[in-house]
């Protein structure tokens, strides 16, 4: 986890991946701050730049990138949001995609990139605990940043639910980001025992703040992809990880009675839970996928452009301005059966070629196991998280984008990680060409 600037090149990488996540976690409010979206992408744009001067605009291609310049031409042959007079996702897509080129020159950058997550993180977690022990805290912070309360509070009510965002469900997906890091780093990395109770208590209070957002969605995706990585990261045996996982599945079904009853906000997440599928929020939905998949019809291929049900329903719910939050209906309804097959097929690769690289490494190199797992997991929960959000539309792709970015970083350069001295299978000479592994 320490930083490591072992080259310019590095340096500016981190720099880069550094403005995406501060703008991923932060883009409604550094602007209260007069740090506006419009500099922050300015930055970007440059940090994207100065790395490769210091490559001689070298990078590394790898097969993987083309499937995503295919889903670029998607995204910009017919773009409804551009029709429209708008381009902020329209222009972090191709800034993201940018980025994965950009990063492939080396891979030791990644190593660091999971630690910058916490970091940036962090304060997500800090506010909304803070905020649901003092709402006067709350308040105050309104006042001075917002000037109104945000949607999910109850007018400010329950304040501790957006906590620093502008919306309760933007905390939810940063919270479910910190608690996927902070248990990753609980399964990949070998600590002290007062830095894994340290940790291991974090994890906890980002589980807590999680309920408390009653955020159902990244409650169960986020506890998925937990349960996932930890069977295909950790390096404890098969036998070892089923015991401990049914230890603490026992107790949890043990004490969870008393739990709820000592805990409202996680009886009011429950609640919430029981729900699902029956209440308005989930009725809201059935509509708009409904509406998206009654068009689909009248240009079934190529679909009605990129964003064109953003701009285009006559859905009268709430939320249906945003999108249909299931991506892959949106899919259907904006980029037809072929995007959507090309779309999906790109999720799905560039999944398998990070979950190859995951399992090499854990053989082979586990310094850069904790970057290529936190790549895995962020992937996985977003796929997930894909049935009923929208992270192809909104500022939450940059988290997705930034998993994928370590993925490209690791896998162009996966000869050469596996040929370092930290690498456990001996020398160089002795190693399969990298396309054995992956």
């Amino acid at each position: 986890m320490k930083l490591r600037f072992r080259s310019i090149y590095t340096f500016f990488v981190l720099v880069l991946i550094s403005i995406v996540l501060l703008e991923a976690n932060y883009w409604t409010l550094l602007p209260k701050f007069k740090i506006t979206n419009n500099l922050i992408r300015l930055v970007w744009l440059i940090m994207l730049f100065v790395p490769l001067i210091f490559t001689g605009f070298r990078t590394k291609f790898i097969r993987q990138h083309l499937i995503w310049l295919l889903f670029l031409a998607f995204v910009l042959i017919n773009n409804a949001q551009l029709a429209n007079g708008k381009s902020n996702e329209t222009r972090e897509l191709v800034l993201c995609v940018a980025v994965f080129f950009v990063c492939t020159y080396k891979g030791e950058w990644t190593k660091t990139v999971p630690a910058i997550i916490l970091v940036i993180g962090l304060p997500n977690l800090f506010a909304t605990l803070l905020f649901y022990v003092n709402n006067g805290l709350y308040e105050t912070f309104i006042a001075r940043t917002y000037k109104e309360y945000q949607n999910g509070t109850f007018d400010g009510k329950y304040g501790y639910r957006a906590a620093l965002t502008d919306h309760y469900s933007h905390n939810g997906t940063y919270l479910a980001i910190v608690m996927i890091i902070l248990f990753c780093i609980l399964f990949c990395v070998n600590m002290k025992k007062m830095q894994k109770i340290v940790v291991t208590a974090a994890a906890l209070g980002a589980i807590y703040a999680i309920f408390l957002t009653t955020k159902r969605a990244h409650l169960l995706f986020g506890g998925a992809v937990v349960i996932v990585t930890y069977y295909v990261a950790n390096r404890k045996p098969l036998s070892k990880k089923m015991t401990q996982t049914t230890l603490i599945a026992g107790g949890l079904a043990a004490s969870g009675g008393m739990i709820v009853e000592m805990v409202p906000a996680i009886s009011q997440s429950l609640d919430r839970l029981s729900k699902a599928g029956s209440d308005g929020a989930s009725q809201y939905r059935f509509i708009m996928w409904e509406y998206a998949l009654s068009h689909v019809i009248e240009k079934p291929f190529f679909g009605h452009g990129w964003f064109a049900f953003v701009f285009n329903n006559n859905v009268n719910v709430e939320g249906s301005s945003n999108g249909t939050h299931n991506v892959y209906v949106q899919l259907f309804y904006d980029i037809g059966i072929i995007g959507f097959i090309v779309v999906v097929s790109m999720l799905i690769v560039t999944f398998v070629m990070t979950l190859r690289c995951l399992f090499v490494i854990k053989k082979k190199n586990p310094e850069y196991l904790l970057a290529i797992t936190v790549s895995f997991a962020l992937q996985l929960f977003f796929i997930l998280y894909g049935f009923t959000g929208n992270f192809l539309y909104d500022t939450s792709f940059l988290f997705y984008a930034v998993g994928v970015a370590i993925g490209f970083g690791v896998k162009a350069n996966l000869s050469a990680i596996l040929s370092s001295p930290q690498s456990e299978g001996g020398p160089a000479g002795d190693r399969l060409p990298e396309r054995s592994y992956v």
